[in-house]
């Protein structure tokens, strides 16, 4: 299959016609929708579509009590938490249906908030008909964003696109409050194939002929269907099928993309249109991915897929998703063997494991799980070979493992050599584990893989997000600010952040007019700086991207880490008083929202407002001990103030909280040193440094405590 997104006159923009609109001449296709998830994924809170026990049963953990009733035709949760007297809330909708059940409830100013008990609707058997906690151990407060009844399980900015169709979020700054609509409760027709009202329009219209029904467009925004080209017979030589003819463009798989991938938003996702008009998908990070680039935390499957062979292949979701029932298209290995000879690769030769086995599942080797969301099993999508090796070497995980957890990583790694007669390849994995570790070396590995056109972009995207600056990684900037693809593009101008104005705006500026919307306003930001200092027409095209940049962070207005970032930039452009206003935004949202408090904090200290500056850090540190950035703002606002004493105990006091936190560490040392203990100075590095002994940082500051052969 292969995807089209199609321009329709703009006098007359399609418009949502809705699911039963559609079912009217495509009953089939309906029909298999309907038995699918995202027929299910909201619905309202009847009998039949509930399928939790509203029967008074009650669930008590992390210092929050519910209790699940039916009072009439309503269904009710009734909380008590915090000492505080039990409330009821009325169940909304319902949030998904299999293997768990969430319940959105109504709260205030149109908000609906996804309860953190949810229903586990897996069979007794497998463990669930049971109401269970999201988020076991944590004792949360309102006002905290993790609370259920915080910004982050908030149906209206958080859920609400990927669960509904025609999704208009309707946030009121000035009331803080929600009017979200939907064209349809759930995900229908027109997530996938675009508002129907042309090609509605089309269907009915008495001008229709045999000529042009054969039309491919049919007044459609998305068109999908087979490209000019087809499946080759297996290759004799690897067994493998491979497409043969124009490569299948991306638009079917992008029309998945926004609502399977981890990543900032920018806008409302027009479907079938590149990804990048409308996310920013995140890279390799520590907490979300594994140095090897598996599955951590919640990825939603495109950031894997994008690394695997399939993808580079051609291969899209619907090759094995069918796109209507989301069912696969085949049971078992024989999903596998649509394109890998099953003579070849579905035997005991290839797996070394008995036929029949749970070690003869394709997916039990090359799809490892993880559980998500306490009872969901997700695969991982980048369809890698087992590698305990890498387990030995670098700690990420291994597909072995889940069935042999009794067996060492090394005995795994040598029976694989066994089976193969060879040495395991290099793999990148091995490059991202020593650049987090900061090891020798690594820098040049990450140049080498960010230039090599063999590794997914993905892959070279992430190592560039990680290189530093020098003369030779400037080289592999610049060419990487023009590369194909749109991900590197942007880990490339990532990558420039470090460097001087004059070269920041000599290499990124012809990405000010990139086709890929987050690359544009990706340039935006990096360069928005400069808009003060330029005129004539190059001041009134930064801005526009800049306005641009500005406009998706209004988007999400409703979070403070919007207003951050617009006040960080009007910081940048030396419109001081602007920054400040959109600091008091993000606090009016969260009180203790740190970072708005500590570049708030900024502000007063640059402009000479030393008071104020400690005040706001004083009482930073009071709400957040915890938190490394406000131990350091602080201390250094006790430095200034004089007080060394103070700043040395609360900089120890930090570090007992996070042993490892370089920043603490040096300004200790520092502050030591100010005070005449460079012995002890050094004694606090040393031991650092035996926790971290590749951080250039504590070696640099050590070396610098040293006194030089020139001293008496």
């Amino acid at each position: 299959m292969a995807g089209a997104i199609h321009a329709v006159e703009a006098r007359h923009p399609p418009e949502y016609v809705g699911e039963s609109t559609c079912e009217s001449c495509h009953p089939a296709e309906a029909a298999d929708w309907r038995r699918s998830h995202h027929a299910q994924a909201m619905m309202l809170p009847t009998r039949q579509n509930i399928r939790g026990a509203f029967d008074g049963r009650s669930l008590s953990a992390d210092g929050k009590t519910a209790t699940f009733l039916t009072q009439g035709e309503r269904f009710v949760v009734r909380v008590e938490e915090n000492g505080q007297s039990a409330h009821d809330y009325d169940v909304a909708y319902t949030f998904g249906v299999f293997p768990l059940q969430q319940y959105l409830l109504a709260i205030d100013r149109g908000r609906l908030q996804a309860f953190d008990f949810a229903w586990d609707a897996r069979t007794a058997a497998q463990g669930g008909q049971r109401w269970f906690a999201l988020q076991p151990g944590k004792t949360l407060k309102p006002g905290d964003p993790l609370h259920w009844t915080g910004r982050d399980y908030n149906w209206n900015s958080i859920c609400a696109p990927c669960h509904s169709t025609g999704l208009r979020k309707n946030y009121d700054a000035s009331q803080d409050s929600y009017h979200t609509t939907f064209s349809d409760i759930d995900v229908a027709c027109e997530s996938c194939h675009g508002p129907g009202t042309v090609h509605v329009a089309w269907a009915r219209s008495a001008k229709k002929t045999a000529e042009n029904t054969s039309d491919p467009v049919k007044g459609l925004l998305v068109v999908l269907g087979h490209a000019s080209g087809g499946w080759s017979d297996y290759s004799p030589q690897t067994g493998i099928r491979h497409w043969v003819g124009p490569r299948r463009t991306s638009q079917t798989l992008e029309i998945c993309a926004p609502c399977h991938v981890r990543a900032e938003a920018l806008s409302d996702p027009l479907p079938g249109a590149p990804l990048l008009d409308s996310r920013v998908p995140t890279s390799f990070d520590q907490d979300i991915f594994q140095a090897d680039g598996q599955i951590e935390a919640e990825d939603f499957e495109y950031t894997s897929f994008l690394q695997s062979k399939m993808f580079r292949a051609g291969v899209i979701c619907a090759d094995c998703h069918e796109p209507h029932s989301l069912s696969l298209r085949k049971a078992g290995n024989a999903l596998c063997g649509q394109c890998h000879a099953p003579a070849r690769f579905d035997t005991a030769a290839h797996y070394h494991h008995p036929q029949g086995s749970p070690g003869s599942q394709c997916s039990a080797c090359h799809m490892p799980t993880r559980v998500y969301m306490g009872v969901h099993v997700r695969h991982d999508h980048s369809f890698r070979i087992p590698r305990p090796d890498l387990t030995e070497n670098i700690g990420v995980t291994n597909a072995c493992a889940a069935c042999h957890a009794d067996k060492s990583a090394a005995f795994l790694a040598q029976k694989i050599r066994e089976w193969t007669g060879a040495s395991p390849m290099p793999h990148y994995g091995d490059v991202f584990a020593a650049a987090r570790a900061g090891a020798p070396g690594a820098e040049h590995s990450l140049e080498s893989l960010a230039a090599d056109p063999a590794f997914a972009p993905i892959v070279r995207a992430n190592a560039l997000t990680h290189i530093n600056d020098d003369a030779t990684t400037l080289k592999l900037i610049e060419t990487s600010l023009h590369d194909p693809d749109g991900l590197v593009r942007l880990a490339a101008l990532r990558a420039l952040q470090p460097y001087d104005a004059a070269t920041k705006q000599r290499l990124a500026w012809p990405l000010l007019d990139d086709p890929l919307k987050a690359v544009r306003v990706g340039t935006a930001r990096l360069l928005g700086f400069l808009a003060p200092q330029l005129g004539g027409e190059d001041a009134a095209h930064l801005t526009a991207r800049v306005d641009e940049w500005i406009a998706t962070q209004r988007d999400a207005a409703e979070r403070p880490e919007s207003h951050l970032n617009i006040g960080a930039l009007k910081s940048e452009q030396g419109r001081t008083e602007e920054a400040a206003e959109e600091y008091r935004a993000a606090l009016k949202l969260d009180a203790h929202y740190l970072p708005a408090t500590l570049n708030l904090a900024d502000l007063d200290h640059a402009a000479g407002r030393e008071d104020e500056s400690f005040a706001l850090l004083q009482e930073a540190y009071r709400l957040a001990p915890d938190e490394p950035d406000a131990v350091y703002a602080f201390a250094l606002a006790q430095v200034r103030r004089g007080d060394k004493g103070a700043a040395e105990t609360t900089l120890r006091a930090g570090l007992r909280r996070h042993p490892n936190d370089a920043r603490l560490t040096i300004v200790l040392a520092l502050v030591l040193k100010a005070e005449g203990n460079a012995a002890a100075a050094g004694e606090v590095l040393k031991a650092a440094l035996q926790a971290n002994p590749n951080d250039a940082q504590i070696q640099d500051t050590l070396q610098n405590l040293q006194p030089s052969s020139s001293e008496p």
